[in-house]
């Protein structure tokens, strides 16, 4: 995934369309970034002022936070065991361990 432009160059291309009157496209062309790139900056700039990035990927929760008690407490009980072995469930007696279907 590419990286965000630089806000100068994102502030040249506004500037050239809402200053001096370009097309967004004719912009895009004058400063090599994609026409989508440029259309939406001034987009993003008329609605609503705004010249910097838009915020890129979304808040990722942590998956195992639920479950951390419990695996504290495995690592607590058996330190030296390996994720894999966890995860497979064969550090347990067979009476407890788990029947995957």
């Amino acid at each position: 995934m590419a990286g965000a432009y630089s806000q100068d160059l994102r502030d040249r291309v506004i500037n050239t369309v809402v200053v001096e009157g370009m097309s967004r496209r004719a912009a895009a062309a004058r400063f090599g970034v994609s026409e989508s790139s440029a259309i939406k900056w001034v987009e993003r700039f008329e609605r609503s002022g705004s010249r910097t990035a838009a915020k890129m990927g979304d808040y990722k929760r942590v998956k195992l936070e639920p479950h951390r008690a419990f695996l504290e407490g495995l690592r607590a009980e058996k330190s030296d065991i390996s994720c894999r072995r966890y995860a497979t469930g064969c550090w347990l007696s067979a009476a407890s361990r788990p029947t995957l279907r």
